[in-house]
């Protein structure tokens, strides 16, 4: 496997990525956190981590509104399928605050992991003081592991509090953690070894894991933070970039495994028939057969042509109409 950035929901994309195939998952996920009441958690982001009244700095980024219950089973659904694409014994990094650390600890359990502790990342003074309080200076990483975990392991003994500050020109996402902390951290993954995170936000476990020399999959729902981490990520061996999408992946599925003699693209209209026929068509092949259907039948201009095509069409909001007329 490529290093590559994926456009796209993470529970949309996982499912696609082939079993036992990395080395460990470091993610720092939504925490659907910031406030006591419903109402408070529902705000934004930038609403509920920004304490002033300054422009925001960042963008906003979804899935972070949810109440306890369901924030859990949206966990347990993607750490599931974590679960299945990590080989037997990788690692498992959850970051989360002090609100959802009892709520993480019960979602990586639920998902088939072990879970074997806690680390602390103290983020330094000055964060966040409040008179006659503790400072909230620390967040958490959750950590576990897919079944066990050899102590003869490829990989060094880590320190379980890690004091890293959070530095502006550092900051690419609301939500950012200090990328030497990310070098840090994605030292648990044995040496070599390929990581995984369905929530690269602005792609910071992705430039540490390369750094360190990891190989690693990222995964970003936001339009912004993946063209942030696309420019982030370094020029050399550049990565694959897919933009992972139900609807381009339909009309891509039925573009390429209609027969050549019966597709003759008749333009960008309004019609739903070629990702209806895309869609069954992804419930009746695997991805590796589609891969080796498209190499088998296309040239690459070909492929390329129809890859525009059907980004044309998904920008556009609309559906690619094909003209179909019976073989000869």
């Amino acid at each position: 496997m490529k290093n590559e950035l994926i456009h796209g929901d993470a529970l949309t994309v996982l499912p696609t990525l082939p079993a036992n195939s990395f080395d460990a998952l470091i993610t720092d996920p939504p925490y659907a956190s910031g406030g006591v009441h419903a109402s408070a958690r529902q705000r934004s982001p930038n609403e509920k981590y920004m304490q002033s009244s300054a422009p925001y700095l960042h963008a906003d980024f979804p899935s972070d509104e949810r109440d306890q219950r369901s924030h859990l089973a949206w966990m347990q659904l993607w750490l599931a399928q974590c679960n299945r694409v990590l080989r037997d014994g990788a690692p498992v990094l959850l970051f989360t605050d002090w609100r959802q650390l009892p709520l993480t600890t019960d979602a990586l359990q639920c998902a088939g992991f072990i879970w074997r502790g806690v680390a602390v990342w103290d983020k330094t003074g000055g964060v966040r003081p409040q008179r006659g309080r503790f400072s909230n200076q620390a967040e958490y990483v959750v950590w576990g592991s897919k079944g066990g975990m050899p102590l003869g392991r490829a990989a060094p003994t880590l320190p379980g509090v890690f004091r890293e500050a959070v530095r502006k020109s550092d900051k690419h996402h609301l939500t950012g953690k200090p990328t030497d902390l990310m070098r840090q951290l994605v030292r648990i993954c044995e040496q070599g070894g390929r990581i995984l995170d369905p929530f690269a936000g602005s792609g910071t476990t992705l430039v540490a894991a390369d750094a360190e020399g990891y190989n690693w999959t990222g995964i970003e729902m936001t339009g912004h933070y993946f063209d942030v981490a696309r420019s982030r990520l370094p020029a050399r061996n550049p990565p694959a970039y897919q933009y992972h999408t139900s609807r381009l992946r339909a009309a891509f599925c039925f573009l390429m495994l209609a027969p050549r003699q019966m597709l003759r693209p008749a333009g960008l209209e309004r019609s739903d028939l070629g990702f209806q026929v895309g869609s069954y068509a992804l419930h009746l092949v695997t991805p590796a057969l589609i891969d080796r259907q498209i190499e088998r039948n296309y040239s690459d201009k070909e492929r390329d042509d129809a890859t525009r095509l059907t980004l044309s069409a998904m920008l556009s909001g609309l559906t690619c109409d094909c003209s179909v007329s019976p073989p000869s």
